[in-house]
């Protein structure tokens, strides 16, 4: 993810469009497979007569992301948001054009999707691992133009309905006023999305 993120960090003329889509689309998919592991190393199979000395020498058919996703639901480990979902099959069907006919997408198509599958990544962090990895990716994915340009549009009716209901803040974290109160107590960004209650990461705007 770390990889990706770099890959479409810089200018135009420094970026790697193909290595952010390999990175990208591997990442995603392995995050999301570990805890199919963590509950039993055959739901990663594509195949149930794997052995277990097959699986542990990596001679095995393992499950592309889409399995990965029936798989989480099915044994009700992580219900995948459908956005999720769906940014995972379209930068599928962006690797497989780009393995199969060398068809790099345009660098506006992959941010796009590459937005809503790191979001995706980040919550995923925060609820099975604590928040591990989350800051990181997120500061590193903060400094790309087109992410933050396509972050603050995808806000902005959000943005509009809480400025109706409560008071807005300043995140501490990314410097954007977005941050809004989830419920008594709890705050979170919505531009950078980071759970600021135990942070303490917000000030008042006057």
């Amino acid at each position: 993810m770390y990889d990706s993120g770099r890959s479409l960090h810089g200018t135009p003329g420094e970026r790697e469009p193909n290595s952010a889509l390999m990175f990208l689309a591997t990442g995603a998919e392995l995050i999301l497979k570990q805890l199919l592991v963590d509950k039993d190393w055959k739901l990663v199979c594509k195949r149930t007569t794997v052995s277990e000395e097959q699986y542990q020498s990596g001679d095995f058919e393992s499950i592309n992301a889409e399995e990965t996703i029936t798989a989480l639901r099915k044994h009700q480990i992580f219900n995948v948001p459908d956005s999720l979902k769906d940014a995972l099959k379209m930068l599928r069907a962006m690797r497989n054009k780009f393995m199969h006919f060398a068809i790099v997408p345009t660098k506006e198509a992959l941010v796009s999707v590459a937005v809503v599958v790191i979001d995706g990544i980040i919550l995923f962090q925060q609820e099975f691992h604590d928040g591990y990895l989350d800051d990181e990716l997120r500061e590193l994915v903060l400094e790309i133009d087109e992410y933050r340009a396509c972050r603050e549009n995808q806000i902005q009716p959000a943005l509009k309905e809480a400025c109706k209901q409560q008071t807005i803040l300043r995140c501490n974290y990314c410097l954007n006023v977005a941050a809004v109160l989830k419920s008594e107590g709890e705050w979170s960004c919505l531009f950078c999305q980071a759970d600021l209650t135990m942070r303490n990461g917000c000030r008042s705007e006057r």
